[in-house]
């Protein structure tokens, strides 16, 4: 019953935040999570079935308030699944979806400790709303509790036509942007490695507190705030106290991101080489 009843108030924190963003366009409300591995080609020939198929990932990006989504699709040799390439996506959202008169940002995942719930990650949010990036001042990452993580981005990879025959990756893109007419057709976005970086070195070059001073397993919410600038917030149950823990040490000198301008960043190198 206890189990039940924690599972549900993740739904509900998740309801709450939904309502919210409806109401004010300071703050959006976003669920994230990795579709299912589709292999190419797709089609009815035994044949196949001895050769070696193409991988096609896909990231889903869901916008609670306005039920838009938005696809980042690729294919095996251009990246992978991993911790680099979610905060890649994130970032991309951010620059060129996010409305511009957002200031907060919350963001429903699952625990997948690889993906989203990882010092790389919790590093990330808290680089975006220190340097203030497109405005954002605060992030709030809410996890479920394990085995209760049905989220919209489940719903929508639900409706893919996934018996239709595919062959290219352009069929497995046109197949994921026809799958919804209504309220509005997924949006695709063709990854490139060009926008896949490698925030993980860069984040760590930036962090002096090498490793993360408190256990990722058990947290449940996790907060970013522009008015800690060395300080993450976070707690291991969805109405409990909040605790906080130093990710950065106290700058001695002239730091390397003071010589920045106002209104300026560092971006990482790509992660991977080459152009496609």
């Amino acid at each position: 019953m206890l189990h039940k009843r924690k599972a549900e108030t993740f739904y509900v924190h998740k309801k709450i935040a939904r309502q919210e963003a409806k109401k004010t366009k300071k703050m959006a409300a976003v669920c994230m999570d990795f579709g299912k591995n589709v292999s190419l080609p797709n089609i009815t020939t035994n044949d196949v079935y001895y050769k070696h198929q193409l991988s096609m990932y896909s990231f889903n990006i869901h916008i609670l308030s306005l039920q838009q989504s938005i696809f980042y699709v690729y294919n095996e040799s251009i990246a992978k699944k991993g911790a680099n390439e979610v905060a890649s996506f994130i970032f991309h959202f951010i620059v060129n979806y996010l409305d511009d008169n957002v200031e907060e940002l919350q963001i429903f995942c699952d625990s997948a400790g690889g993906q989203n719930k990882n010092y790389t990650i919790f590093r990330f949010i808290h680089y975006i709303v220190n340097n203030q990036i497109h405005g954002l001042k605060n992030i709030k990452i809410t996890f479920p509790v394990r085995g209760h993580s049905y989220l919209e981005c489940d719903k929508n990879v639900g409706l893919w036509k996934l018996k239709e025959k595919m062959e290219t990756p352009k069929d497995f893109k046109s197949m994921i942007k026809n799958s919804r007419i209504k309220p509005s057709p997924f949006v695709v976005v063709s990854v490139s490695k060009q926008i896949v970086f490698n925030w993980t070195h860069l984040l760590s070059t930036i962090y002096n507190v090498r490793k993360c001073p408190f256990k990722t397993q058990p947290i449940k919410e996790i907060i970013a705030s522009s008015t800690e600038p060395r300080q993450l917030k976070w707690r291991e149950t969805y109405n409990g106290p909040m605790f906080s823990n130093a990710i950065k040490k106290p700058d001695k000198g002239l730091s390397k991101a003071s010589t920045l301008k106002k209104g300026e960043f560092e971006l990482p190198t790509r992660r991977y080489l080459g152009i496609f």
